[in-house]
């Protein structure tokens, strides 16, 4: 992922500008397993200049990837220098390693480390960490279990059509909750408990109006089960970049002195650090396309009210959800979707600072949500695929 001078330069002032020694000497311990200011710059260098001597060194080896998405998935990280990174450095976010040959990878390399340390503590220690990580890695598949049958149910909402049958929609509900409360109870936690409570008194309320044919009460419902929805959504979607970005895969490489003077063991370092940033990368990326699905949905709702005083809000909501899409769209390297996104945008900006809330503005954003959502779909595969890969880690075991 070649870098120009001037890139480093302006990655690294922006990152400097949000971070602050500590906080960044701690995000390249993680990305790298070395301190900033011992490894790759001198003790006076200003922060920015140390992160691009870092920056610049690992280039060199073709690891400044790894640093770079650490970044990003900090708390200090803006949006802004998500956009910075997204647009300078598409690659960053982009044509990610396959996680099923990172996983691989790692688990060649731990068994030839393991072949060279037969002391019977460092054996207690390694299996106490991998069944550590494996319950970190089970509870990611269950966040991720959760979300992906919400989404199919808020995705099935948000298209539901007026002349379908009330009961069917009713059905695929209750069958939501049975599957969420089975992914849930993997987990154990009260706060999935209490939305999945929240869901099936809305599908209570809704088989009540149904009931007695009161379709005020029926439409009230359907719009409570699709705020549920979207708000647990939020939820785990918060939870599953949480338990990404917590795998502390880094546990396995506790190892006696000796053996971290093996080349072997830089291997699995190497190993070790590649898949962390990958998953943190994929997680961070779904985070992103799920707050922007979460920016459209309020548009959807202000499309609803009167166009006075809806129009100022869906202006702001439309600016932000532009200005996210608009790099998003080219860092997934997509090019059809890049110049659809693209088009429907322009006709989106053309009518929406009109007076009025026209049908063909409403119509634009229909079609622009409809590219939102299949490709959502497209990047929450991709973590499901991940997460399935990751299991491979969790269910060897150590003898």
């Amino acid at each position: 992922m070649a870098m120009t001078k001037d890139e480093f330069t302006a990655v690294s002032e922006a990152i400097g500008e949000l971070f602050s020694p500590q906080e960044m000497d701690e995000v390249v311990v993680a990305a790298t397993g070395h301190h900033l200011y011992k490894e790759y710059a001198g003790p006076n260098d200003p922060l920015n200049v140390a992160i691009r001597r870092a920056l610049e060194r690992l280039a060199d080896v073709g690891a400044e990837r790894r640093l770079l998405i650490h970044v990003l998935a900090s708390r200090a990280a803006t949006e802004e220098l998500q956009r910075l990174v997204g647009t300078t450095l598409p690659k960053t976010l982009a044509e990610l390693p396959k996680v099923d040959d990172l996983v691989d990878r790692v688990l060649q390399s731990l068994a030839s480390v393991t072949a060279m340390v037969l002391k019977p503590e460092f054996m207690f220690e390694l299996k106490s960490s991998r069944e550590h990580i494996s319950e970190q890695i089970r509870a990611l598949a269950a966040y991720k279990n959760l979300h992906e049958c919400l989404h199919a149910l808020h995705i099935s909402l948000a298209f539901r059509s007026a002349a379908a049958d009330d009961l069917d929609w009713l059905t695929k509900i209750k069958e939501t909750c049975s599957k969420a409360r089975t992914a849930a109870d993997a987990l154990g936690s009260h706060a999935e408990g209490v939305w999945l409570a929240a869901l099936e008194r809305s599908s209570d309320e809704i088989g009540a109006a149904i009931a007695v044919e009161n379709s005020v009460a029926r439409e009230i419902g359907f719009g409570q089960a699709q705020r549920v929805v979207r708000l647990w959504l939020s939820h785990l979607n918060r939870q599953i970049f949480e338990a990404a970005d917590k795998l502390s895969l880094d546990r396995i490489l506790m190892v006696p002195p000796e053996i971290r003077r093996q080349a072997t063991f830089e291997e699995l370092a190497t190993a070790i650090r590649n898949l962390k940033a990958t998953m943190m990368a994929r997680a961070l990326m779904h985070k992103i396309w799920q707050d922007a699905e979460n920016e459209f949905s309020l548009i959807e709702a202000l499309l609803n009210m009167p166009a006075k005083s809806a129009l100022s809000l869906i202006r702001q909501h439309w600016v932000s959800l532009r200005s996210r899409v608009s790099w998003l769209v080219p860092v997934d390297r997509d090019p059809a979707l890049k110049i659809k996104a693209e088009e429907v945008s322009n006709r989106i900006d053309t009518e929406i600072f009109k007076e009025t809330l026209s049908d063909v503005m409403k119509r634009a954003f229909a079609e622009f949500y409809r590219l939102l959502v299949l490709h959502f779909f497209k990047v929450d595969a991709e973590l499901m695929k991940d997460c399935k890969s990751l299991e491979k880690f969790a269910g060897r075991s150590i003898r």
